[in-house]
């Protein structure tokens, strides 16, 4: 056969394999699944425990091991490591990697009981349980408004939350930012001490005077009427 036909045929074949390439490509590019957002798993959960007033070595011995033993019953638990500090614990939890969506939800839920049913000494007390580390936030809005105080832009902030949520595919809305409300009492020393009074004395009566306390009820005929009283504080004045 002659020599030039050979690569005559030999660059057409090229050719077209070339081509078919491209269209492949082509193809897939213009059909392959897209999503602004997509979902990905995340395995992992943090526990977070507090012992007031005791060493690292006391909360890893009494509360450390308590909960990852506790935790390890689950089969599902892939690894559980713990830091253990002066007055808390942090324990790190990873489930299988052969468990995803409504099934982590579930073992999540499995998880959290386990850990509320761990024994823990008098004084300890498990602070916080996050496995929400997959959710994903894909839009951040800033409200601001002149002329606004923090608190006026967070009841506004609230109102929009509880809007938003009644729309379909909102799943979970956070508002970050906002101030927290404190009232600041100030005084004057030598006009206490004048009156006999201690700065404790006039806090102790504070607390007193808005407690949140039950004032019972009272039989009236046929009917039980719950006592409300007054003196609880409604306003800063």
């Amino acid at each position: 056969m002659n020599p030039a036909a050979i690569t005559l045929k030999n660059t057409r074949t090229a050719i077209v394999i070339y081509l078919l390439l491209i269209a492949t490509g082509i193809s897939t590019y213009l059909n392959i699944g897209r999503r602004e957002y997509p979902e990905f798993t995340i395995r992992n959960a943090k526990v977070i425990a507090q012992y007031p007033g005791r060493s690292a070595l006391q909360v890893e011995q009494e509360v450390s091991e308590v909960l990852e033993q506790k935790i390890r019953e689950m089969s599902e638990i892939e690894e559980v490591n713990s830091t253990s500090k002066p007055g808390f614990t942090v324990l790190d939890i990873e489930m299988s990697d052969a468990y995803s969506g409504l099934d982590l939800e579930d073992l999540w839920a499995d998880m959290r009981n386990k850990v509320n049913e761990a024994q823990l000494p008098e004084g300890a007390y498990v602070a916080s349980i996050n496995d929400e580390f997959g959710d994903t936030f894909p839009y951040v809005y800033a409200l601001k408004g002149d002329g606004y105080s923090a608190k006026e832009l967070y009841d506004i902030g609230e109102f929009i939350r509880d809007e938003l949520l009644e729309l379909d595919g909102v799943g979970k809305i956070s508002i970050h930012g906002d101030i927290q409300e404190r009232i600041f009492l100030e005084y004057s020393s030598s006009e206490l001490a004048a009156y006999g009074f201690s700065p404790d004395f006039v806090i102790s009566k504070l607390r007193s005077q808005n407690a949140a306390l039950s004032s019972g009820d009272v039989d009236f005929g046929t009917e039980r009427l719950r006592i409300t009283t007054l003196g609880e504080f409604e306003s800063v004045e």
